[in-house]
This record gives structure tokens, sequence and C-alpha cells, in this order.
């Protein structure tokens, strides 16, 4: 798998397990109601991690291959 594949990957579960986490800790609301907030409140935060690590991964892959 190419590393831009992989990242690709790695980024998209750190979202998906960081709203995940949303849903489950956030017990008095229906989940997308919390999905809703938690997008509306830290929606710079969900995304910048979600590249943060892709562009980790990234570069552990290069300089692994090299």
């Amino acid at each position: 798998m190419k590393p831009l594949q992989k990242a690709t990957i790695v980024g998209i579960i750190t979202i998906v397990v960081y709203l995940l986490v949303v849903v489950i800790t956030t017990p008095a609301l229906e989940p997308l109601a919390a999905i809703s907030a938690a997008f509306q409140l830290n929606s710079i935060v969900i995304i910048g991690m979600g590249f943060g690590n892709a562009g980790s991964s990234i570069i552990y892959n290069c300089s692994r291959t090299r």
C-alpha cells in the first residue's frame, strides 16, 4: 500500500474514533446531535487531528521505505 493511501486511512480512522468517543461520552444527547455539536465547537481540532496524524503517517512511511 502506498504511503498516501495509508495516511488517508489513518486520518479517517482518527476522525471516526474521535466522533465515536464524542457519542459514547455524551449520553445526554442523541448521537447525531452530539456529532453536530462536536463539529460546531471543535471542527478545527477534529480536522487538524486527522491531517496531523495523516502527515505523521506519510513521513513515517516515506522515511521507512528509503
